[in-house]
């Protein structure tokens, strides 16, 4: 177990955020969200539709840090939805963006939902 400043145990949880919307043809979508805390952070594409079935279509998701009206990408993988996290890695307590783009598969806009797990310090 983890020991804090103090050098007594500290707990950690995670905290689960959703970002769903609809990704045009060619385009990118992002969300800003706050790490709290050192530690794991996952992205999970759950599902992506186009015309209201499931797609094959494959886009790319990634972390980065939020910059003007954007999100200035650090990592991402090119991925369809799955169950299990597509992109997981450790980052520092900071303000952070998901991105969800199209890389050119997409034959009409589709709708998406992505799981953000992060750590959430409980005191």
């Amino acid at each position: 177990m983890p020991l804090g400043p103090s050098g007594n145990p500290t707990t950690t949880a995670v905290v689960v955020e959703t970002f769903a919307g609809v990704l045009p043809v060619n385009g990118i979508r992002f969300y800003s969200f706050t790490v709290p805390q050192d530690g794991l952070v996952a992205l999970t594409l759950l599902s992506l539709t186009e015309d209201g079935e499931p797609s094959s279509a494959t886009v790319n998701i990634g972390i980065g840090v939020p910059q003007g009206t954007g999100c200035s990408l650090l990592d991402s993988r090119t991925t369809g939805p799955d169950v299990k996290p597509q992109f997981r890695d450790f980052f520092q307590a900071a303000v952070y963006c998901a991105r969800v783009a199209d890389v050119g598969t997409l034959t009409s806009e589709a709708t998406f939902a992505l799981n953000i797990a992060y750590p959430k310090r409980i005191e």
